[in-house]
């Protein structure tokens, strides 16, 4: 079976990391034969979401906009995904300094079935978040993100390998993310199946 992969993204990291979690999945029949596409998609949300939720929300809004771009190549042998990430920060109210930062994935199968993991996080540095949470804001499409500042300080490195301290980076993070969220998904009955054996039960 061929699987049509649309990343709602045009991000270089995001799409290589969505390669590196294929060959993982070599093994995988659903993922035998593969083609990716990446689209531009609005995430619905400001460039820096606080909190999980809205995080999600991004990540929901992207992969549901990049799987109707290809939704009408799905047939009984071609399965499409729509992939949706969305970077985000946490706040984990019982730690001193409990702000975090992570990427939410969410993917959508043709058959409207999908699922949402996060990447492993990473703890912000302490007061980095004030200005995210604070009346000052400026809109969002001038506002810099968390990861921006960062790569500022780091001289260019993502923000995990950066907070890190170089143990992890962000493809790293998203392969693995990537790799378990499709093998997942692939392995759940299709919704019109899972009808089917209803009927026949009943």
């Amino acid at each position: 079976m061929k699987a049509i992969l649309v990343l709602g993204t045009r991000n270089e990291v995001e799409r290589s990391a969505l390669e590196k979690a294929l060959a993982k999945l070599k093994g995988n029949a659903a993922f035998s034969h593969c083609e990716i596409f990446s689209v531009d998609t609005d995430s619905g949300v400001r460039r820096q979401p606080v909190t999980y939720t809205i995080g999600a929300q991004g990540a929901y809004v992207r992969a549901s906009a990049a799987l109707d771009t290809h939704r009408d190549k799905a047939n009984d042998d071609v399965e499409v995904y729509g992939i949706g990430v969305q970077n985000c920060v946490d706040m984990l109210p019982w730690a001193d300094d409990g702000e975090v930062i992570q990427d939410v994935v969410t993917i959508f199968r043709s058959d409207d079935i999908g699922t949402t993991l996060r990447t492993m996080s990473v703890e912000l540095p302490p007061k980095l978040l004030e200005y995210y949470t604070s009346d000052k804001r400026t809109t969002e499409h001038e506002e810099p993100t968390i990861a921006e500042q960062l790569s500022v300080r780091s001289g260019g490195k993502d923000e995990f390998d950066y907070l890190s301290g170089g143990v992890v980076n962000r493809e790293q993070l998203l392969t693995d993310t990537f790799a378990v969220a499709l093998a997942q998904l692939a392995a759940k009955p299709m919704a019109k199946k899972r009808a089917q054996v209803a009927a026949e039960a009943a």
